[in-house]
């Protein structure tokens, strides 16, 4: 087994380009490389040949067995593999095999616990520790002095080395503190490093004109900004005096975060505010989240083939989903034209037309910009999309976990969930159920799944435009639990008690349904782990329960476990609903991870993904629509009864049917 990190410098940033364009720079260099074989001391190369600076270690060993596919460990590993790639093997340095390449980061967030190596090493109370003056002098050395060149003073390549050496005895500590991964979980992590390689091709012209089109736009609504605040604002960035401004006219808001602003429109004091309403609306335009999606296009592709590549992260989430970086494909706008407009045609205009001209042809330009974020990421020449879409897979998946055969029952039979919810609500045929009332079936089906009461539930119902008053909130939640699917909240109760009764029995196996709880006190650090149908665990660290009393003033036995959240790995108190979410979520997940591999072999080469839904870049002429959503709607071994569905299309861009 190898462990090994890089340091690299470059007049590029690592954090703006990510792993892949970063390595791509000509000008990105690796400084040192500490490596260590099993549990023998650390050693070090680097490529200085300069006074007061040691030599470096023999690498002929550390190659041949890099070469013969022997395990090759680092943390975020993804960033050796690419600098391995790009640096070394053109030094003559032999290729590694894919199959040989591991990662503690990933390994890290597969047990519950931070992926950061100083995080995780603290969060496990490691005697190594991650040297954080070294990491200050590593981020002072990796980029361009500012007179030019390059810190090369031997005592700060010194004092590097030691931190790099020091980063590869951390991460060796912590790989023997974790639980491996599963095989199917191993095999799953290396198909993600290999859609992550291949990335997708991305319209780079389409790019740069949508980001020229909204510095036009910015450059003709900052101006309105400063008269309107009579030069207290004088540009959408400055969200400390559009604040301030907006309290002076007493309308006090915490933020202009998207939410905030689209909450505050919606107040009936800045609606009799125009100069407030218009200042919000200018700073709602400039906020959008695609444009920015657009210049990470342009700062992260690969030039050579216009490919973004590395734009997903490994069970970045505790029930394994994957996140996104980068521009972000997973949370991509759906788009605010208030018309239809195909996806094909949108995308060209923006790319030919002069802005004037386009923002004549849409009406609104932001709204236009932000539909055709999707369609930026294309098929390459020769090649064409075919994509297909889970249906309400979270919704059939837990009424599947809670053995609610009446609910399963609604997808079995092809009916739509939200109308069926809302027939029911409103005591009315199925057939008659309206577009509004459908709407309110969709806050219910989607938002009391998990235990939310009826407080949440009115904000929840505000985000799919449903306004709902208290007692009209109450009766919907009481609707839900004891007449719509009253087997959810019998599961709620069921999970949360026996995970407790694991905790009481540790080290024995606790059955709930197709899920199974056990408490392991011991070993490589305490933790509570639930058993999905997959066989894959969800890994609770460092759980306890406490006796605390709840906001209704009864006191009751809660569980709580650490967890990252905000920046930090801190103590969360947990219950049934949310352990049902959890369990939701993961089952979800593997339902459609398990389409992956297959697909995978039939040719399907993988290039986007979301929780629900899979993007593959076939040749022209190639498969079908039919039969991807096929594989994607074949129910897994373990949850043969599962009703699952799945649509689909195919095209030359990425696009939201």
């Amino acid at each position: 087994m190898i462990h090994m990190d890089f340091e690299t410098r470059s007049s590029g940033s690592l954090k703006a380009l990510g792993a892949h364009a970063y390595a791509a720079l000509p000008s990105t260099e690796p400084m040192c490389l500490a490596f260590a074989f099993d549990d023998q001391p650390v050693q070090l190369w680097h490529p200085f040949d300069l006074p007061g600076v040691p030599p470096p270690s023999d690498t002929r060993e550390l190659q041949r067995r890099c070469a013969s596919g022997e395990e090759v460990w680092a943390h975020n590993v993804e960033f050796e593999r690419v600098i391995w790639a790009h640096k070394m093997i053109p030094r003559g340095w032999p290729e590694i095999p894919e199959a040989a390449w591991r990662c503690t980061a990933a390994l890290s967030s597969v047990n519950g616990l931070p992926r950061q190596l100083e995080a995780v090493a603290k969060a496990l109370d490691l005697q190594a520790k991650k040297d954080m003056e070294g990491h200050r002098l590593m981020q002072h050395m990796s980029k361009p002095a500012r007179k030019g060149g390059w810190d090369e003073d031997s005592e700060h390549l010194v004092r590097l080395f030691r931190y790099c050496i020091q980063d590869v005895v951390v991460e060796r500590e912590v790989h023997r503190r974790l639980r491996p991964m599963r095989p199917a979980e191993l095999s799953l992590w290396q198909l993600d490093q290999r859609i992550n390689g291949r990335g997708v091709f991305c319209d780079l012209p389409l790019a740069r004109s949508a980001v020229k089109h909204f510095d036009a736009l910015l450059a003709r609504l900052e101006p309105e900004l400063e008269v309107l605040t009579e030069g207290r604002v004088t540009s959408v960035n400055q969200v400390l005096a559009i604040t301030s401004w907006l309290t002076q006219r007493g309308h006090p808001i915490p933020d202009v975060a998207a939410e905030t602003v689209t909450w505050a429109l919606g107040l009936s004091s800045i609606a009799a505010d125009p100069p407030a309403r218009r200042v919000l609306e200018i700073r709602q335009l400039a906020g959008k989240s695609s444009v920015r999606k657009y210049a990470a296009m342009l700062t992260r592709a690969d030039l050579k083939d216009s490919r973004l590549r590395g734009l997903y992260v490994f069970h970045r989430a505790s029930t394994g989903r994957w996140a996104g970086t980068g521009p972000q494909p997973q949370n991509f706008p759906r788009g605010g034209l208030r018309f239809r407009l195909d996806i094909d045609p949108l995308c060209e205009a923006i790319t030919t037309f002069p802005t004037p001209l386009l923002e004549t042809c849409m009406g609104d330009l932001a709204g236009a910009l932000s539909t055709a974020t999707r369609g930026a990421l294309r098929a390459a020449p020769g090649k064409t999309f075919i994509a297909g879409d889970l249906s309400a897979i979270e919704a059939r998946v837990l009424c599947w976990l809670a053995g609610d055969q009446d609910g399963l029952a609604i997808y079995r039979r092809g009916l739509d969930a939200y109308k069926h919810a809302a027939a029911r609500l409103y005591r009315i045929p199925y057939e008659q159920v309206t577009k509004a009332q459908r709407q309110e079936g969709k806050a219910i089906v989607l938002g009391l799944g998990f235990q939310m009461g009826w407080e949440r539930y009115i904000d929840q119902a505000a985000t799919y435009g449903v306004r709902v008053e208290e007692g009209r909130a109450r009766e919907v939640v009481e609707f839900f639990r004891t007449e719509l699917h009253p087997k959810i909240p019998a599961l709620w109760r069921e999970v949360e008690r026996t995970a407790l009764l694991a905790m009481m029995h540790p080290e024995v196996i606790v059955q709930c349904g197709p899920l199974q709880w056990a408490y392991l006190p011991h070993g490589h650090f305490p933790a509570l782990f639930m058993r999905l149908p997959s066989e894959r665990p969800l890994t609770y660290p460092f759980p306890r329960v406490e006796r605390k009393q709840n906001r209704w003033g009864h006191f009751k036995d809660t569980l709580s476990y650490r967890s990252e959240k905000q920046g930090g790995f801190h103590r969360l108190d947990t219950y049934g609903g949310k352990l049902v979410e959890n369990a939701t979520q993961a089952v979800a997940r593997d339902v459609m991870a398990r389409a992956m591999a297959p697909l995978e072999e039939r040719g399907y080469w993988i290039v986007l993904h979301s929780h629900d839904e899979i993007v593959a870049e076939v040749p022209e002429g190639f498969g079908s629509v039919q039969e991807l959503c096929g594989v994607l709607a074949t129910p897994p071994p373990w949850a043969p009864d599962c009703p699952l569905e799945a649509a689909g299309w195919t095209g030359a861009r990425y696009r939201k049917d």
